[in-house]
């Protein structure tokens, strides 16, 4: 039989798991006020409560089936509504999925330039795991589960549907938590408007987020009447015909994808060009001098020093601690932060 769908389904089914223990408490009254901000973010959203995954996964949203999945016994409280986020993302008009896309792409970027050689290495793994390479998907999630990356900091990098959903779930988690205090509602009122205004001095900000979020919680402009989607593209979905890694055979299936991938080679498509550009972008900070730089201006700034010493090493010179130039920077530079520390902590702090 059809599966069951809509608002009113997905309530009756977060609160029965709820009652069953299959949901923490906390997870089920996150999503259901978020429901009640508009109902019509569920429209036509099935659901199904699944036995534990092996690997952990707390959550996924199919979107070829429209169906949210979430799997008994997680503890991430914001899980149904990161699914249901998802959910949303077809709901936007292509301006602000565009925004969105544009904000992502900087972060990533700006992650690649600071990365250490191994998250840089595991990084650059995004753009093909987006393209629907299974092996760069399958070492891109152990690189998050096992290192170097970690699910903090990395994990909202992988794709724009990522980034979205985990950033706008974790604001309205603040808006949730601030539902019962005036002060509080005040303090998050107050922390969204210094993002719009960071935004409107070209600072990179949460803006582009918060103006979906507007958009999608305004019952007037996000009804789930009529066309309830108003774009066929998932955030993820660069133009390129891709993929992530959410069902692929069920969207294969479904025959969901019938927008036309763009040429990236013909530079008058602008979404084909936009991907080609973050392909060549990626591979412009692989480059060796690109690593050299990012280890000269944030990790090491005499490693030049450093490779000299260790050529002379190579050619048969006797490096000691004496003559060590390379040693002796690490060494003032440790001495230096040390009387620091200690000035502070006894004529400051006192």
């Amino acid at each position: 039989r059809p599966r069951q769908r809509g608002e009113g389904q997905i309530r009756e089914r977060l609160i029965r798991a709820q009652r069953q223990g299959d949901l923490d408490v906390e997870t089920v009254a996150f999503a259901l006020w978020a429901l009640d901000q508009n109902p019509a973010l569920a429209s036509h959203l099935a659901i199904s409560i699944q036995k534990p995954k092996a690997d952990g996964t707390a959550g996924q949203y199919n979107p070829a089936i429209q169906l949210m999945r979430l799997f008994k016994g997680a503890d991430a409280r914001e899980t149904a509504v990161h699914e249901l986020l998802h959910h949303t993302e077809r709901m936007m008009p292509k301006a602000f999925q565009e925004a969105i896309r544009s904000v992502w792409l900087t972060r990533y970027t700006a992650a690649l330039e600071i990365a250490s050689t191994g998250e840089r290495e595991a990084l650059a793994l995004i753009p093909f795991a987006m393209a629907g390479d299974t092996q760069a998907t399958n070492q891109l999630r152990q690189a998050i589960l096992d290192g170097p990356l970690n699910y903090e900091d990395h994990y909202a990098l992988v794709n724009p549907s990522e980034y979205w959903a985990v950033n706008a779930s974790a604001l309205l988690a603040k808006r949730f938590d601030a539902k019962d205090s005036i002060w509080k509602q005040i303090a998050v009122w107050f922390s969204e408007l210094i993002e719009k205004a960071k935004d409107l001095l070209g600072l990179e900000s949460e803006a582009a987020l918060l103006r979906a979020l507007k958009r999608l919680l305004d019952p007037k402009q996000t009804s789930g009447e009529g066309e309830y989607f108003v774009s066929s593209r998932m955030l993820y979905d660069m133009g390129d015909g891709s993929l992530s890694d959410l069902d692929r055979s069920e969207s294969n299936d479904a025959n969901n994808r019938n927008t036309p991938s763009p040429n990236p080679t013909n530079p008058n498509d602008p979404q084909g060009n936009a991907w080609t550009q973050l392909k060549n972008r990626v591979a412009r900070l692989l480059t060796p001098q690109a690593i050299d730089n990012v280890l000269y201006n944030f990790q090491d700034k005499y490693i030049d020093l450093k490779r000299i010493r260790d050529h002379i090493r190579a050619m048969g010179g006797v490096i000691t601690d004496l003559n060590d130039a390379y040693l002796g920077e690490e060494l003032y530079h440790k001495r230096l932060a040390f009387r620091v520390e200690r000035f502070l902590s006894h004529e400051v702090t006192p």
